[in-house]
């Protein structure tokens, strides 16, 4: 049985909502339109608090924020997000298309120390 200190490793997704529309993706079919009952949605800062709690974070090393069905440059509390998840010294990687979002948001994200994967999937 584990217990929730047995967890290291943490992979989310803050977002369900794309700029992309990359013919493989689960969310849609082909590209467009979105498949039925498909739920736009972003976790706020908020929720992450009532989710992750301090307690549960303090034994986290790594967490990896993707977005399977959404990107993660899309929640406008992205970097609020980030720096929340900084102050318990987790190791972030997050995995964006990286183009929705202006120079400024790239390099405040940089001075946060994460390691951002650059996925260009939906390029024709």
């Amino acid at each position: 049985m584990y217990k929730l200190s047995d967890i290291r490793d943490i992979h989310l997704e803050i977002s369900s909502l794309c700029n992309a529309r990359c013919p493989l993706c689960p969310r849609n079919f082909h590209g467009y339109p979105y498949n039925d009952g498909y739920i736009e949605r972003n976790l706020t800062l908020d929720d992450v608090e009532k989710i992750f709690k301090p307690t549960f974070l303090s034994h986290i090393d790594s967490m990896e924020i993707n977005g399977n069905f959404g990107d993660f440059v899309m929640n406008p509390e992205s970097i609020d997000i980030v720096r929340y998840f900084n102050e318990y010294n987790i190791d972030i990687q997050i995995s964006t298309n990286a183009s929705a979002r202006p120079k400024n948001f790239w390099k405040e994200l940089g001075e946060l120390g994460c390691k951002v994967l650059f996925r260009l999937d939906g390029l024709e």
